[in-house]
């Protein structure tokens, strides 16, 4: 009698684990599966659709971080600290300059994986590692997508399967685009919408392993346009980081 039982145990195990096996088969590397599970997977970017913008002739100009900022008269702030040079009940820019790290490009806090894990993630795909914020952004936003999974197992997966769960957040949260203007390449995200609209600007200094962010905040998006248009990291890019 037990040895029935655990005869008909042993079946019913074995007929799960099969079951587990063919499903894991079937949808592991389905992509049609991940695009239902993960909304947005397949979105890439395109340009900034606003780099022919012109800057007003009135307006002044600031520096920080190396970063020549361009705005209104008006709203230049001498109340804060350097890294906002422009500030009103409406209208607001702050300047961030950050070092870049290569281990927190890679795996955040909230990052289960490895270095060694993304390193072979990346090689089994035959991608280049990115190797700076901007890099890894236009990785996720631009070049991933639910084709990616084909020809993953363990571990990568797994990655892969966090990559496009991170992603389905971020782009309900901002949209980035690329941009290529006069005085710089770099990115732009916008996140929100009118009246409570911010919009930053990445721009990298791969040599130095800096990177900038500009934020601006305002209910006028022609003034958004203009200020990108006036934005000059010459000083930045020269090795002005700090």
């Amino acid at each position: 009698m037990i040895k029935k039982i655990l005869k008909t145990t042993l079946i019913i195990l074995l007929s799960i684990i099969l079951l587990a096996v063919i499903f894991l088969l079937v949808v592991s590397h389905n992509t049609a599966f991940y695009r239902a599970v993960y909304p947005g997977i397949d979105d890439s970017m395109s340009d900034y659709p606003y780099m022919n913008e012109t800057v007003p002739s009135d307006f002044v100009a600031r520096t920080v971080h190396g970063i020549t900022i361009k705005g209104p008269a008006d709203c230049v702030n001498s109340s804060e600290g350097g890294s906002v040079p422009f500030k009103s009940d409406n209208f607001m820019v702050m300047v961030m300059s950050s070092s870049e790290d290569r281990s927190s490009i890679l795996d955040t806090d909230e990052d289960p994986f490895t270095d060694k894990d993304y390193e072979h993630y990346y090689k089994k795909l035959g991608e280049k590692i990115p190797d700076t914020s901007i890099e890894d952004i236009v990785y996720l936003r631009d070049r991933f997508n639910a084709e990616t999974c084909k020809g993953l197992h363990g571990k990568d997966l797994l990655i892969f399967n966090f990559k496009a769960y991170s992603k389905t957040i971020v782009t309900g949260v901002e949209t980035p685009y690329f941009y290529h203007g006069r005085n710089f390449d770099g990115l732009v995200s916008e996140i929100g919408s009118l009246p409570k609209k911010m919009t930053s600007v990445m721009i990298s200094n791969p040599e130095l392993r800096y990177f900038a962010t500009i934020y601006i905040r305002s209910d006028d998006e022609e003034l958004i346009h203009q200020v990108i248009a006036g934005i000059d990291p010459s000083g930045f890019l020269a090795g002005d980081v700090l």
